[in-house]
């Protein structure tokens, strides 16, 4: 498909908007934000601007409004922002991301890619491992709403800097 990229209005979206829990709020500040928030500071002291982040919950918990918010703080921060609805198109955009590093990749569904019974995990799983090398400055955020369909290839340690479980809110929120 020779479909042409989607410009996102960012202009009335705020970190605000987010509506998770203080824990999930406070992992996702911590493993998505503080990078992007603190590039400078992470090139100072040799601290890799690549991460590999996995956001699994399910259906209508926040998960796609989080990539919204992720796209403003992104952009903010100097930062390009691509946004797949389909994780089919992961290669490309890592290509892309190369590019203009460094970039935020935000994939939803992954699990369609990545399920036990899917013979191109292991693409999909070279491909993470290549985004990951030292010197990249590209994020990849990937959702699932059915982590457990997720290959274990995938989910072993070291693939992902963070799995972060986003729960329906609670009474607090």
């Amino acid at each position: 498909l020779d479909e042409q990229p989607e410009f996102l209005d960012l202009t009335t979206v705020t970190e605000g908007d987010m509506i998770h829990t203080k824990e999930t709020e406070a992992l996702i500040r911590t493993n998505v934000f503080s990078t992007l928030k603190n590039t400078a500071a992470c090139r100072k002291h040799h601290i890799p601007l690549k991460r590999g982040i996995l956001l699994e919950g399910r259906y209508g918990t926040g998960k796609s409004l989080t990539a919204r918010v992720t796209a403003k703080v992104a952009t903010d921060n100097g930062w390009t922002f691509v946004m797949l609805d389909r994780a089919q198109g992961l290669r490309a955009a890592i290509e892309f991301a190369r590019t203009y590093q460094p970039c935020v990749i935000f994939a939803e569904d992954i699990d369609r890619m990545a399920d036990r019974d899917n013979e191109d995990v292991n693409d999909l799983v070279n491909l993470i491992d290549g985004v990951i090398s030292k010197n990249m400055e590209i994020m990849t955020v990937l959702t699932t709403n059915f982590v457990d369909k997720i290959d274990t290839a995938l989910l072993r340690p070291g693939r992902f800097d963070a799995v972060i479980s986003i729960m329906p809110p609670d009474p607090e929120t």
